[in-house]
């Protein structure tokens, strides 16, 4: 956090320090909707490969049209 010296006196030993969030001074946040996106993918694939690994390719198909359906749903109860 940066601090803003304010209000020193060099006849005074008091210095008053003021973050910037008392300033009103607020940069916009970073967007990390790719970052989000990308990792998501991401440990979905890893997950794919361990069930493929572990029990074959049914489960893996199953699995899928099961998180299809959940956002499908998810999609529709959100538009009413």
């Amino acid at each position: 956090m940066r601090l803003y010296r304010e209000n020193f006196n060099r006849f005074s030993s008091q210095i008053r320090y003021v973050s910037t969030m008392d300033r009103n001074e607020r940069r916009s946040a970073p967007n990390y909707t790719n970052a989000a996106l990308v990792m998501g993918f991401i440990n979905l694939f890893c997950l794919f490969v361990t069930l493929w690994a572990l029990y074959g390719l049914p489960l893996v198909l199953a699995v899928a049209y099961g998180f299809h359906l959940l956002i499908t749903r998810l999609f529709q109860h959100r538009r009413a």
